[in-house]
């Protein structure tokens, strides 16, 4: 059990249940219910247990294949785009924390990361801006 807040909103509490004997994931706001993908108080839990997939239970019915003649489920599938950009950003996040606090031990490491990061993200921008153009 996972009590999951806001920063600088003490008032702002969301629990997120996980049992990984059997990948179940529950949160108090209720958007996997209502929306059908992971919200960003699960993708925390998951980011604190370094989980490499989304549990199970994580999954609505919608999103998983027709069961197949033998009876077992196939692989999970996912063609909403959104869930797709939602669980990259979580993996993303987790590696780059990482390297984030392993880089802010060291000046020359510091400045490295800090300069790939700001190219990337000029680069990222600037293609996401000609996307959104055209």
């Amino acid at each position: 059990m996972y009590e999951v807040g806001k920063y600088g909103a003490p008032n702002s509490i969301w629990t997120v249940e996980y049992k990984p004997c059997n990948g179940i994931m529950k949160c108090s706001c209720l958007k996997v219910e209502s929306v059908g993908f992971p919200c960003r108080h699960m993708i925390s839990v998951m980011k604190r247990e370094n989980l490499q997939q989304i549990p199970p239970g994580c999954v609505l019915r919608r999103w998983m294949p027709r069961t197949m003649d033998d009876g077992h489920q196939g692989q999970f599938l996912c063609n909403d785009s959104t869930t797709t950009q939602t669980t990259r950003y979580g993996m993303l996040s987790a590696t780059l924390n990482l390297v984030s606090y392993y880089a802010s031990h060291f000046d020359m490491e510091f400045d490295e990361v800090r300069k790939v990061a700001l190219d990337m993200m000029c680069r990222f921008r600037t293609s996401t801006w000609n996307i959104i153009r055209t």
